[in-house]
């Protein structure tokens, strides 16, 4: 998600948004989580790095079931927390 360069305290930023529905396993989650605050390049193949961080912030939306693994694995993180982000899904989003 892209914050357009004129819009308030977010300003040019760009977020990493990630939706965990089911629980995996913590190393895969900490693995995915420690890609994303750790990429400095676009998606595309030879993409060259944009500075020292694609994502100024990392967002977890969470079911019940796969909040516990996901705050597990965000505090293996602990240099990155004011970059990342563990929240609930949105009431009624599995619906």
């Amino acid at each position: 998600m892209w914050w357009p360069d004129t819009a308030g305290p977010y300003a040019g930023d760009c977020w990493a948004i990630e939706a965990e529905l089911i629980p995996k396993q913590l190393d895969r989650v900490a693995s995915i989580m420690t890609g994303l605050l750790a990429r400095d390049a676009d998606w595309s193949p030879g993409s060259m790095p944009c500075g020292p961080q694609r994502f100024d912030q990392v967002i977890y939306l969470c079911s019940r079931a796969a909040r516990p693994v996901t705050e597990q694995a965000a505090a293996q993180a602990p240099g990155q927390r004011r970059r990342l982000l563990v929240r609930d899904l949105p009431g009624g989003a599995l619906r």
